[in-house]
């Protein structure tokens, strides 16, 4: 079964050409805007899109480059807006929208990385400080240390003999652990590894809302339901989503059965494809038309569903950050008294 790909006569490719015909009003325009944004991906999309407009690329390379993609339906709704003064009206929602969704996430991950960072700090000091009189005092007793203690002791003399050494590793351990965390979310790992146990995990949901927006944004330029998901799969910045979209574009692009019997379909929301099947009650002998109203408003109940749970996590991070620090003094104390136990029970 041949795969869907949009073609040069696409209703997109029209819309983005006619936008290239101003091409300088949206240089202007989205270079003030960048300047306005944040330091985030969004920022470094929308210049990258000015860079590529100042180039004079073709429409094919704006629509096949997935940091631009996403911005094309943005460019075309504000060229097509006849009021100069309303014509960023959907960018600028657009790019409020992610900023105050990166915001939230970064707010939630602030205080765990603060205390992780205050807990490490304070076990440094210790084995710095603490740590060698501890082991000073073991070896003249001649006490025979725990599991515990002895990795303790190790720890303290590695930072204390090699301190360089051992700010490398930790930088290595950190860059590797961001390194993971991008790779996880860019290839969507989750979803691939759990399979549906992860398909309502957050970035998942954060995808769904992007992916289902830009599908109201297309229909509503006229583009077809084919190439409405597959542009919108493309743009969502979820592989997993992606190849979903593609699979339903194909289908769509077949006709030959409605789309919710399409195997793809089951690993989307149920109201996302009746949303796409129909817009209602429809006259005899009419094919139904993609409910876009509905598709909007999937896309907001999916970007509050994910600030839902922002909210709960930055609620439920705190004490538990705050229990990760108490864990740690407390193994670290525990481990350098546990000797001394031994000790006294041996004198008594």
């Amino acid at each position: 079964m041949p795969i869907y790909i949009p073609t040069p006569e696409s209703a997109i490719r029209k819309h983005v050409e006619n936008m290239l015909l101003h091409r300088n009003d949206l240089i202007a325009a989205f270079t003030a805007l960048a300047e306005e944004m944040p330091r985030n991906q969004s920022r470094r999309q929308l210049r990258r899109l000015v860079e590529q407009l100042k180039k004079n690329v073709s429409a094919s390379v704006l629509m096949s480059d997935p940091a631009t993609a996403i911005w094309l339906t943005h460019a075309s709704a504000a060229m097509a807006e006849p009021s100069k003064a309303k014509r960023l009206t959907s960018a600028l929602a657009y790019a409020n929208a992610v900023a105050d969704s990166r915001i939230q996430s970064r707010h939630v991950l602030l205080y765990p990385a603060i205390a992780i960072s205050l807990a490490f700090a304070v076990f440094v000091v210790i084995c710095f400080t603490i740590v060698p009189t501890f082991e000073k005092m073991y070896v003249e007793f001649g006490i025979q240390l725990p599991a515990p203690t002895l990795f303790l002791i190790w720890c303290s003399r590695t930072m204390t003999e090699s301190p360089f050494f051992s700010l490398l590793v930790v930088i290595a351990v950190v860059l590797a652990i961001y390194v993971m965390y991008r790779l996880w979310t860019q290839f969507a790992l989750a979803t691939r590894i759990f399979g549906r146990f992860a398909e309502g995990n957050s970035a998942s949901v954060a995808a769904m809302a992007r992916f289902t927006n830009q599908l109201a944004e297309l229909l509503d330029m006229g583009a077809s339901l084919p190439e409405s998901i597959w542009f919108a799969g493309q743009s969502c910045g979820n592989r997993h989503l992606r190849n979903i979209a593609v699979g339903l574009a194909n289908h769509a692009n077949q006709g030959t059965t409605p789309l919710n019997q399409s195997f793809v379909a089951s690993r989307l929301p149920a109201n996302l494809i009746y949303a796409l099947s129909t817009s209602g009650p429809d006259k005899p002998g009419t094919k139904s038309k993609p409910n876009t109203a509905l598709l909007r408003s999937l896309a907001a109940i999916y970007r509050e569903r994910v600030r839902n749970r922002v909210d709960w996590a930055g609620g439920i991070t705190s004490p538990l950050a705050t229990l990760g620090v108490a864990f740690v003094v407390a193994v670290v104390v525990f481990s350098l008294y546990l000797p001394l136990f031994s000790l006294i029970t041996g004198l008594s």
